[in-house]
């Protein structure tokens, strides 16, 4: 410690230094982003290939096995999951942590390129992109008011690019209202009278309906570009163009088609408090701050809301800046309250002054975390502040000791500056090991793979940061700074007990003699304790693996906000999606804590689009987003109020319902997923109607789906590709485009109508195509220049299908998920599926393979085992080191085991469940409790090299080192108490955390008071009996002068 020498006899370098770290983590504070929860940045990627017209099991054949064959072969590739649909391929990809995804989507474009070559000519080119976890949306815009839906669509479309003008804004999906268009249609057999096709017919009218570049003018001195403007004025005009000619007489368009005003399909609807409207859902780019991004959002909402016309408004609802407020003042009101508890604790046992000096770790512990999180690209999270209320307790122990050294020779006589070096002589190395192991700890969590691991990897860093800070504090600014404070005159002391403590020290020799005499028994009996304790852990880990106490993966948070999604049948309508919705939306207006609600149905974009289960999306889909009025404002609890609406809806036959809490933690699949996997299509559906029925039979199953959906009448067109290429000349595009002219419609140009830009788009007139024949007689132009009926060159039939092909890792798959009862855990659920389908007789070539929840849970707690093993063995390297023995860290290790026993102990007391929080709870105490053995051991191994007898030294240096085991065990646990017991509120996820880390040390440093002392007698003084201690006389005086100066030797 001679560096920390030359600092105190010259501190300016440290009081610059933290004056630097102030100033600057002040600006970083302000500087950083502010975010609900960690960035997430799992590399996945999204291959989409179109297939006009094509059948999912034709594009399953011929794009999806294709491609995926050569997939297979990318490098660091994890899971790779396909849905074949009608008329496109859609694959998602999912690759190992910490993959370049720059590197991995250069590899997928030339794998792609090369799939590209077995396509069929008809596939259009494939659209490549990475999927961001980040790109969620934060707020929800909805318009309503008195006016017409084609008004509310056209406001909403000009507010859309502004809110995506702002630079935290990755886009905005609009979803409801109608869009106008100018409708052309025509009959097929009426355009062949006058040998038209349609698709002749739109190519006709778009030759009449665009504006082209037409070169430029160029003169001496300028330069004018030319345009040809070929758009129409009014309808009158497109009525009138010519489209064809009849023996040399001009034929009008309105001569062979109805042109009217109308608006597009309807593809989506909403409502907002149950009256129709349309929304706007706003995403945000990755690792903005969401706080500040909202707030321009609002801004210029409020802005553009002043010029809309009177009757209509803007109402913004699902608002993550609101949720982020709330959970920064929740959190921060712990946190204060630790700091004050903290502070109170340390201004009782050294007094004001005293205190001050060994407080100021706390702020600039976080004012150095601050820079820390800056500097590492990070945010402000929920993650990130339950670890600052974490580190309060964790960054006072090395000053606590470190003061306490100088506090205890400045009593004994030496002089400020003679004081401080004396003392981090002393226990300088002994606190530095500590933090180094409680680093050593933490770190390793960054091991963590998954979402859980980059959720959860925030902590390991905010508490490096943090107890980097600490140990300047405690090392260099404490030291120096009490080497410049004066003692104070005898005459202005207080008349204290020789330990100098203002309030507790008259009880301090008290409790030494009790502590003494108890100790110096367990030494007598030391076997006995040794069994106790290992008897105490051996009743813990029963606890546990018997299932006595509770096993989930994730806590329940009530955060107010939740929602309902249903499916109708393939095929149904919107019209009849919508009749539903408007159902489930009154069930839910009737529920009385219920704030705002948003119903949307159809294509939604990003409301939902779910990755997980192969973002369905189509006119059978319906959700609705629920916001809760604040706790402080209902007396039910989210769940309660779950249950309640659960039991409502669950009566419409017909309807798949899920009802989705939102959770505090990331996303990680459905609590039960079982994946059917096989090649052969019957057998597949059949086992996977028997899985399904077994799970709907669990008592803790609910919601229970599965992403196959039966087989249901479609029409089929099977072109004979050698008589139609060869005979008329006709190629599967042509009869592509004419089939999606005459049902869906094609786009031939645009027009200025009513002060905006409509669509042109023809299409036959919604009485076409009553059955089959009328496709079979839609007419097809040939080489020859004749009009031929398609029947002619293709079967046209009606043929059960599958409305979508899904595979998973190169096999067909179709997947039963389900959610859990309040009354179940996930892991009881799963447990109890794997018991039931393992007796389950399956078709040959078929098997069962579990994931969801399961399978991130899985990977999450390998990686934490891994974790701990590694802080394990590094902890031990370190407290080698410290103590020049092989021996000796065993006996703190020993600390370790103990601490299970409280939190076992604090599980059962509390009702609370063992869970992945729990589990961090348990890693993180590794680095916690063995800093009380450290202390306690270091302390004996002095009074040994002093010429003290073994129980001597052990009975002595015990005494001495209680009181700062029993601080440090104090200031940790007053520093997380208030976020365990709810103070502020909305601790719900981290309270088992706090139990687990609280309760575990309150019993482990009760232990190490006693069993570390014993272990140590074992270790250094063999297995044979010990000697007594020291007569009487001699112990009371060396209580006396432990009583004048707290660290002896």
């Amino acid at each position: 410690m001679k560096v920390v020498h030359r600092f105190i006899d010259k501190p300016l370098p440290v009081f610059l230094t933290a004056a630097l770290v102030v100033f600057g983590g002040l600006w970083c504070l302000a500087e950083l982003p502010v975010k609900r929860a960690p960035q997430i940045e799992i590399p996945y990627s999204l291959i989409v290939v179109p297939y006009i017209g094509a059948a999912p099991e034709d594009v399953e054949s011929e794009v999806t096995m294709e491609l995926e064959e050569k997939l297979q072969t990318l490098d660091d590739l994890r899971h790779a999951t396909s849905i074949s649909r009608q008329g496109v391929s859609t694959h998602f990809l999912e690759f190992d942590d910490h993959t370049d995804m720059g590197d991995s989507l250069a590899e997928i474009r030339s794998k792609v390129d090369l799939a590209r070559a077995e396509f069929p000519d008809e596939v259009d080119f494939p659209v490549i992109e990475e999927i961001s976890f980040e790109n969620v949306p934060i707020i929800f815009f909805t318009i309503s008011g008195d006016v017409d839906s084609y008004r509310l669509r056209e406001i909403a479309e000009r507010l859309e690019p502004q809110l995506e003008s702002l630079p935290g804004v990755a886009g905005v999906d609009v979803f409801g209202g109608f869009e106008r268009e100018i409708r052309i249609e025509a009959q097929p057999a009426d355009l062949a009278h006058f040998n038209l096709s349609l698709e002749e017919l739109a190519r006709r009218i778009s030759a009449q309906s665009r504006s082209l570049p037409a070169g430029e003018l160029r003169g001496d001195s300028a330069r004018r570009m030319i345009s040809a403007t070929g758009e129409f004025s009014d309808i009158e005009e497109l009525r009138s163009i010519t489209v064809s000619d009849e023996e040399g007489r001009p034929v009008a368009l309105r001569d062979l088609a109805d042109v009217h005003i109308s608006h597009k399909r309807l593809e989506s609807s909403a409502w907002f408090d149950g009256e129709s409207s349309v929304s706007l859902i706003v995403r945000r780019r990755p690792n903005v701050n969401t706080l500040e991004t909202v707030r321009q959002l609002k801004a210029v909402v409020a802005e553009f809301e002043a010029d809309l016309p009177s009757g209509v408004q803007i109402s913004p609802s699902s608002d993550s800046s609101a949720e982020i407020g709330l959970m920064i003042s929740q959190l921060g009101t712990s946190a204060a309250w630790g700091v004050v508890l903290v502070a109170g604790v340390l201004i009782l046992v050294f007094g004001f002054r005293q205190a001050l000096l060994v407080a100021s770790v706390l702020p600039f512990a976080l004012l150095f975390t601050f820079m820390g999180l800056r500097i590492s690209g990070m945010a402000i999270s929920n993650v990130s502040l339950f670890a600052l209320v974490l580190v309060l307790g964790l960054v006072v122990d090395g000053a606590i000791i470190v003061g306490e050294a100088i506090f205890a020779e400045r009593e004994s006589g030496e002089d400020p500056r003679a004081a401080a070096k004396i003392a981090i002589s002393r226990v300088g190395f002994p606190v530095l090991a500590a933090d180094l192991t409680t680093i050593a700890a933490f770190l390793p969590m960054l091991l963590m793979v998954g979402i859980m691991g980059q959720f959860m990897s925030v902590l390991p860093k905010v508490v490096v940061f943090a107890l980097v800070g600490s140990v300047f504090v405690d090392h260099f600014l404490i030291p120096a700074a009490s080497a410049r404070m004066p003692n104070r005159s005898p005459s202005r002391r207080p008349a204290l007990a020789p330990d100098g403590l203002p309030w507790v020290s008259p009880e301090l020799p008290r409790m030494r003699s009790v502590y003494r005499r108890w100790l110096a028994q367990a030494l007598a009996w030391r076997w006995t304790v040794v069994g106790a304790a290992l008897g105490a852990l051996a009743i813990s880990a029963g606890l546990v693996g018997s299932g006595y106490i509770k096993t989930i993966f994730l806590p329940e948070a009530d955060r107010g906000r939740f929602s309902v999604s249903f499916a109708l049948p393939p095929g149904t309508p919107l019209s009849e999606t919508n009749r539903v919705g408007e159902l489930i939306m009154a069930d839910v207006a009737g529920v009385a804590e219920v704030d705002h609600y948003v119903l949307t149905t159809g294509n939604t974009g990003a409301l939902n689009s779910d990755a997980a289960e192969g973002g369905k999306q189509g006119a059978e889909y319906g959700k609705v987003s629920i916001d809760l009025v604040e706790k402080t404002e209902r007396s039910r609890t989210q769940s309660e109020i779950v249950t309640e609406l659960r039991s409502r809806i669950s009566i419409y036959a017909g309807v798949d319902i899920e009802v989705k809490e939102l959770s505090e933690g990331p996303p990680v699949g459905a609590a039960l997923a079982i994946r059917v996997k096989g090649d052969d299509l019957d057998d597949l559906v059949a086992a996977a109607q028997s899985v399904e029925a077994a799970i709907w039979d669990l008592p803790g199953a609910l919601d229970v789906r599965v992403d196959h959906v039966a087989s249901h009448p479609k029409v089929r067109v099977e072109i004979d590709r050698p008589k139609a290429q060869s005979e008329f000349g006709v190629t599967p595009n042509q009869v592509s485009t004419t089939l999606l002219a005459a049902f869906e419609g094609v786009e031939v140009g645009r027009m200025w109508f009513g002060g905006e830009r409509v669509d042109l788009r023809l299409a036959a007139p919604a009485d076409f195509g009553d059955g089959v024949d009328a496709i079979r007689e839609l007419p097809m132009r040939t080489q020859t220049g004749d009009l031929v009926p398609l029947g002619e060159m293709a079967d046209v039939f009606l043929a059960f299908g599958e409305e979508a092909v899904y595979r998973h890792d190169g096999s067909r798959a179709i997947t039963i998920r389900s959610g859990v009862s309040g009354d179940f855990s996930s892991v009881e659920l799963e447990s109890e599926a794997r018991h039931l389908l393992a007796g389950m007789p399956l078709p040959p070539g078929i098997e069962l393979e579990f994931g969801g929840e399961s399978e991130e849970r899985d990977r999450s707690n390998s990686s934490l085992f891994e974790a701990l093993k590694w802080g394990l063995l590094a902890i031990y390297v370190i407290i080698s080191i410290q103590f020049n023995s092989i021996k000796q860290p065993l006996i703190v290790l020993i600390t370790i085991p103990l601490s299970l026993i409280g939190v076992v102990c604090g599980l059962v007391l509390t009702n609370c469940p063992f869970s992945f929080v729990v589990f961090i709870g348990v890693v993180s105490l590794t680095g916690i409790v063995v800093n009380d053995g450290i202390v306690m051991v270091d302390g004996i191994n002095r009074k040994r090299r002093s010429g003290m007898l073994l129980v001597d030294g052990i009975l002595e240096a015990a005494v001495g080192r209680m009181r700062p085991v029993i601080l440090t065990t104090v200031t940790t646990i007053a520093g997380l108490l208030p976020l365990t017991l709810g103070v502020g509120g909305g601790s719900e996820f981290w309270v088992p955390l706090g139990i687990s880390v609280i309760s575990g040390l309150l019993v482990a440093s009760t232990l190490t008071l006693f069993v570390v002392p014993v272990l140590y007698s074992v270790v250094e003084g063999g297995f044979g009996r010990l000697p007594p201690p020291s007569p009487r006389e001699s112990a009371e005086k060396l209580r006396e002068r432990l009583a004048a100066r707290v660290y002896g030797g």
